[in-house]
C-alpha cells in the first residue's frame, strides 16, 4: 500500500472508488480521521493484482456566513492531511471490515531516506529488531539522533498505532532505499537480517549494518519480578517443563529458589522466563559479592521462531551485565538500567544443541572439570567493566545529550587475556556450579 506524501499523484484506475475521508471533532475537540466510504475498492484493486495509491486527503465541511435570514451556507474543502493519520486509519478500516481473510495486512514497510532506529547500543547503526511493548518508551527518552534521523520517531509512533489494530503475527519495517536487498528480503520474511539478541561488537564490522532495517513488533510486555510471593509457581513449572521437555522436581527446586532467588523476568503471561539467582562458592569469605548465575532460561515451544527469545535475551541483559549503559533503559520494573553491570554466568550439558546459540552471545565458555556428563561453563562480562578496560568512554543512563555526541570512542588497547582483577574467578564459579543441585526429576 503506497500512501505518497505529495497530493499531486491521481489514483490508478484499479481504484474505482476514491477512499475519501473526512474531518472530525473528538471528545477532546482534536480533529480526528474518519473514513466516508468502504474500502471495497482497495480490496478489488488488490485482487486484481493493482497496486492502489491513496491520496493523503481529506473532506472538511465548514459554516459560512448566513446567505439569507435562516440559512447558512455549507462548503467543503479538500485539504491535505498526514500522510501517518491515513495509515493508521486505513490499518483500522482494514482491520474492522476483515472483508477478505487472505488480505488482512501483515506487513507494514516504511522506506525512508534514513533507514531504520538508530540504537545505542550498536553506536547509531539501526536496532534490528524493536519489541514496542518494552522497549518504545526507553528508546523516545534516550533518542539523540534528530539531526541525522529527523523521522524515526514519528515512523516509528505511526507503526505502533498501526500494529494495534492489525494481527499479533503482524510486523512494521523501517528500511532505507539504498539497501534493496532488505527490501526484498523482508518481503517474504518478518525476521531482522540478524538476531538482535547477538552481541553488538560481532556485527559492528560489517558494512552493511549502517543501511540495515529495524523490524519492528508489537511484541510482548517484560516485566522483573523479585519478590518470591508474586510469582506464579504453576506458571513458571509449565513454561520450564514445555521447554526443557522434562518434568521438575517442584517443591525442591522451588524451595532452593525460595531462598536464593535474586530476579525473574517473565515475558507475556509466562510465555518465556528467565531466572537468576545469588550463589556463593564454599571459601568465599563473608562479604563476598554473589555470583549472577542464570538457572533457567525458557521459552513456549510455541513462540519458537517468533523473536520473543531474543526479546527476553535482551531484557536479561539490560537487567545484569548492560547495567549503567545508556541503551539499558526499558522500564520494566527492575534496574531501569541504572547500576553497576555484573558477569553472568550459567552452564550448560556439552550435548545441548543450544550452545552455539550461548557461544554467539557469551564472552567466553570453558569446560567444567568432571563428568561424563560433561558440562560447559559460559559467562557474559559486564559491559561497562569492559569499556573501563578497553579505554572506551562510557555514557551512563542520566547524561546530557552533549556527553553523547562530544564523547568519542578512540581506538581501542588490545584487551589482555586475564586482568588483574579477573584472577581466580573462573575456578571461583566452578566450584560454586558444581554445588547446584539439578531441578529435575531423574
Amino acid at each position: 500500500m503506497c500512501v505518497p506524501q505529495r497530493c499531486s499523484h491521481k489514483p490508478l484506475p484499479s481504484l474505482q472508488q476514491p477512499l475519501s475521508s473526512h474531518l472530525e471533532h473528538d471528545k477532546n475537540g482534536a480533529w480526528t480521521l474518519e473514513a466516508d466510504t468502504s474500502i471495497d475498492s482497495v480490496y478489488r484493486a488488490l485482487q486484481h493484482g493493482h497496486i492502489p495509491i491513496i491520496m493523503p486527503m481529506a473532506i472538511r465541511e465548514s459554516m459560512t456566513d448566513k446567505v439569507t435570514m435562516d440559512t447558512t451556507k455549507r462548503t467543503l474543502r479538500c485539504i491535505c492531511v498526514d500522510a501517518d493519520q491515513v495509515m493508521v486509519t486505513l490499518s483500522r478500516e482494514m482491520a474492522s471490515q476483515r472483508l477478505a481473510d487472505e488480505l488482512t495486512p501483515v506487513r507494514l514497510m516504511v522506506i525512508t531516506r534514513e533507514g531504520g532506529v538508530p540504537s545505542h547500543a550498536r553506536g547509531g547503526d539501526p536496532h534490528l529488531m524493536i519489541n514496542l511493548s518494552s522497549e518504545y518508551e526507553s528508546i523516545r527518552r534516550s533518542y539523540v539522533w534528530d539531526d541525522t534521523h529527523p523521522t524515526a520517531l514519528k515512523n516509528l509512533a505511526m507503526i505502533r498505532d498501526c500494529l494495534a489494530y492489525m494481527p499479533n503475527m503482524a510486523s512494521g519495517l523501517i528500511a532505507t532505499h539504498r539497501s534493496p536487498q532488505s527490501l526484498i528480503a523482508n518481503l517474504i520474511t518478518n525476521k531482522a537480517a540478524y538476531s538482535p539478541s547477538l552481541p553488538p561488537r560481532l556485527l559492528a564490522s560489517r558494512r552493511e549494518m549502517r543501511h540495515m532495517p529495524t523490524v519492528v513488533r508489537a511484541g510482548m510486555p517484560i516485566r522483573i519480578v523479585t519478590q518470591w510471593h508474586e510469582l506464579d509457581l504453576a506458571r513458571v513449572q509449565n513454561v520450564l517443563e514445555s521447554s526443557f521437555q522434562r518434568k521438575l522436581n517442584a517443591d525442591a527446586y522451588f524451595a532452593r529458589l525460595k531462598t536464593h532467588l535474586d530476579f525473574v523476568i517473565v515475558t507475556g503471561n509466562y510465555d518465556g522466563i528467565a531466572i537468576v539467582t545469588r550463589e556463593h562458592a564454599m571459601e568465599d569469605p563473608p562479604g563476598m559479592p554473589p555470583i549472577a548465575y542464570l538457572d533457567k532460561f525458557a521459552m513456549l515451544p510455541t513462540l519458537q521462531g517468533s523473536g520473543a527469545v531474543d526479546f527476553l535475551w535482551n531484557a536479561l541483559r539490560d537487567e545484569v551485565h548492560g547495567l549503567g549503559l545508556l541503551d539499558a533503559l526499558n522500564n520494566n520494573g527492575g534496574h531501569n538500567g541504572v547500576g553497576v553491570g555484573r558477569d553472568l554466568v550459567w552452564k550448560s550439558r556439552a550435548v545441548n544443541k543450544v550452545n552455539r546459540w550461548y557461544f554467539e552471545r557469551s564472552n567466553g565458555f570453558m569446560t567444567l572439570p568432571g563428568g561424563p556428563p560433561h558440562w560447559y561453563l559460559f559467562w557474559c562480562d559486564a559491559e561497562d567493566r569492559l569499556k573501563q578496560y578497553a579505554g572506551e568512554p562510557i555514557i551512563a543512563p542520566g547524561s546530557r545529550l552533549d556527553d553523547v555526541w562530544m564523547n568519542t570512542t578512540p581506538t581501542s588497547p588490545m584487551l589482555p587475556i586475564i586482568v588483574p582483577e579477573e584472577q581466580g574467578r573462573w575456578e571461583r564459579w566452578a566450584k560454586c556450579l558444581a554445588r547446584i543441585p539439578s531441578a529435575w526429576l531423574a
